[in-house]
């Protein structure tokens, strides 16, 4: 159960390459590949060198694409972005996994301001990605499907192989080698790099055609490590581009810590940052100037704050938190805790991204079988539910940690790879620590 590198470590290492190398600003077919996927690239790294397990399931096999096609046409055919030529001032790209919400299937970081724009009579049109080759959210006439878009960057990636010139060629195969002595990998850099360009190019020109079609003013997009062709397209356009936070942004996660680099000289970081208060403005540097992150709140806690408010604990019930890159290692550690925890109640929910692959834990099966543990792996009960009913929680670095805080549960982190993300709530008492050594019983007794 032993990760020979930090995230820290990780981090640091890949921060010194940038500064080295000036790799993000390097540009390989046109395209400034490493500030278009450096937060991937840090995944890749700590995957290969076993830090973590893999983020999400991911269902692209020929098989799965196969199952799932007549989702992928209907979305193509009825939701296709291209078929509607209506004007609008503002595009919505919204997070594509959707939670149950009083019955419908939400976005729960742009549902607020959609509602918003739809009572002020706004022009507005939302665009998502499909969950798991899936669409649940309700049919609308301002809601289309990316699936075309994506299908076409996808499949121009695969059979369009990018062509490096040699002095293109021998410095990513520098660079490979570096990364490979410094971590003890094989990462085929060349061959992640060609079919990232060519995925980068697709996006940005399907996207800069539907731009030309909607002429907006704005995008609201989340997650915009994970799209920055789509901010790029933007900016070729002057479109301005807004991110709204959805999860922890700090020192060590690569999609927003740039301690290096001058403000507002990323081109595929967006223009402005919506963030939900005060205390997220300076957990790291920010690549962009202190005027563009603005405070925008987190309705949807709010809301789930208000509601459960007068909810009542449940004595020694814990709320584990898993997530998809330390999966099996947190199912271990509660695994060789769980016969000190016998007068406590365990609810274990399984992150999104874990619901059909928990059972290959091997820890997690075991612990299964304890008559005083729980196994959430869906949606039906909401998530600020399971916390206000909870006295305690465990977790690693999950976003439900800073949420758990406002339902008043007493948080136990666990030195996992990731941990690194909740320094500061350790340093000031907001949770414990739990180191490999220690006993989760003995910090409960105390």
């Amino acid at each position: 159960m032993k990760e020979k590198y930090s995230l820290e470590y990780i981090c640091k290492r890949i921060i010194e390459l940038e500064k080295q190398h000036n790799l993000l600003f390097i540009e390989i077919g046109n395209v400034k590949i490493w500030q278009a996927i450096r937060h991937f690239i840090l995944l890749k790294i700590a995957h290969k060198a076993g830090t973590f397990a893999t983020a999400h399931t991911i269902k692209d096999s020929l098989f799965d694409r196969l199952k799932d096609l007549p989702s992928f046409m209907r979305s193509c055919l009825l939701y296709n972005p291209f078929i509607n030529r209506t004007e609008r001032e503002i595009l919505i790209f919204d997070h594509s996994r959707k939670n149950l919400v009083d019955g419908e299937y939400i976005d729960i970081y742009t549902k607020y301001l959609i509602d918003r724009l739809r009572s002020e009579g706004a022009s507005f049109e939302v665009y998502e990605e499909p969950h798991l080759n899936r669409h649940y959210t309700q049919k609308e006439s301002n809601r289309k499907h990316m699936d075309f878009i994506l299908i076409l960057a996808n499949l121009y990636a695969m059979f369009f192989k990018y062509r490096f010139s040699q002095s293109e060629r021998n410095f990513i195969l520098r660079i490979k080698k570096e990364i490979d002595q410094i971590f003890g990998i094989n990462f085929d850099l060349l061959q992640y790099f060609s079919f990232e360009i060519q995925k980068f190019k697709a996006l940005r020109y399907l996207l800069k055609k539907l731009f030309d079609i909607k002429n907006p003013e704005r995008i609201f997009l989340l997650v915009g490590y994970g799209h920055t062709a789509l901010i790029k397209a933007g900016r070729d356009k002057n479109i301005e581009s807004i991110e709204l936070q959805h999860g922890v942004i700090n020192d060590y996660h690569l999609g927003y810590s740039f301690p290096h680099v001058e403000k507002g000289s990323l081109e595929y970081f967006p223009d402005k940052l919506y963030i939900w208060d005060d205390y997220w403005r300076d957990m790291c540097e920010l690549p962009i100037p202190e005027n563009d992150i603005e405070v925008f709140g987190f309705e949807h806690l709010n809301r789930a704050k208000e509601k459960y408010k007068n909810t009542r604990k449940i004595a020694n019930q814990i709320i584990v938190i898993s997530q998809g890159t330390i999966g099996p290692k947190l199912a271990y550690i509660i695994r060789e805790n769980i016969d000190d925890l016998k007068d406590y109640t365990i609810i274990y929910k399984l992150h999104p991204g874990e619901y059909d692959r928990w059972k290959t834990y091997k820890s997690l099966v075991e612990i299964d079988k304890y008559s005083n543990i729980r196994i959430i792996d869906n949606n039906e009960i909401p998530l600020y539910k399971l916390l206000s009913d909870s006295s305690y929680l465990i977790g690693v670095y999950s976003t439900v940690v800073f949420e758990s805080l406002h339902f008043d549960c007493k948080a136990i982190l666990v030195d996992l790879p990731g941990i690194e993300n909740m320094t500061k709530l350790i340093e000031t008492g907001r949770a414990k620590l739990l180191k490999k050594s220690s006993r989760i019983i003995d910090i409960l007794e105390n």
